[in-house]
């Protein structure tokens, strides 16, 4: 059994109490800057070598640190939450149904706005780099960089509708091309349907 240690060394100006690799310290401690360089700083540190610590230093504010891929989860009760994730490489806010998502996802890199069904995605998408939303089991609609704006639909029964209540006009300076797998109807219920062209070509 490993014996369990209190330091109370004037040289060092701190209290350390101390069990195998954990420790609580009161005085001064040390903290690494971002460029590796060991600095001093007053306070109280609680630290496990193998995991990480948390600190308050005098005139620095609260810092948590991590060594490990276990991450850092931060909640209160079930309805609010963050989570620090290196093993997914991600950053998660959660508050009751909706969720907050950075970092990598099915498609790559992006950020991930979630509620319940519903969702926005910035970044790399199915379509490509860019902006999604949509419903991952009814379809979704991008805007993707190079490619102009995607919408499609998912399952049997979802169907794509544009409804107006005045005129619905498309331009486009290209070729339009529409494919379909079963019937292709153009329906009039109180008009003409006019196909206008330089020439109309059937069964070509």
């Amino acid at each position: 059994q490993t014996d369990f240690f209190v330091d109370l060394s004037r040289d060092k100006n701190r209290i350390e109490l101390k069990k195998d690799e954990s420790k609580i310290i009161v005085g001064d401690g040390s903290s690494t800057t971002s460029s590796g360089t060991p600095t001093q700083i007053s306070g109280i540190f609680l630290q496990e070598n193998n995991t990480g610590s948390i600190g308050i230093g005098k005139d620095k504010g609260i810092g948590i640190k991590n060594i490990d891929d276990n991450g850092i989860n931060i909640e209160t009760g079930k309805a609010f939450k963050i989570e620090l994730r290196p093993k997914e490489d991600q950053i998660r806010l959660t508050k009751d149904k909706s969720k907050i998502i950075i970092g990598k996802r099915n498609y790559g890199e992006g950020i991930l706005l979630h509620r319940e069904d519903s969702q926005i995605t910035i970044g790399q998408t199915q379509f490509g780099e860019g902006v999604t939303m949509g419903n991952p089991g009814v379809g979704s609609m991008g805007i993707v960089d190079g490619k102009g704006i995607a919408i499609e639909t998912h399952g049997v029964g979802n169907k794509m509708r544009i409804t107006g209540e005045d005129k619905l006009v498309i331009t486009f300076q290209g070729d339009i091309d529409i494919n379909a797998y079963g019937n292709l109807n153009l329906n009039s219920l109180y008009g003409n349907v006019n196909l206008v062209g330089k020439r109309i070509n059937f069964n070509e």
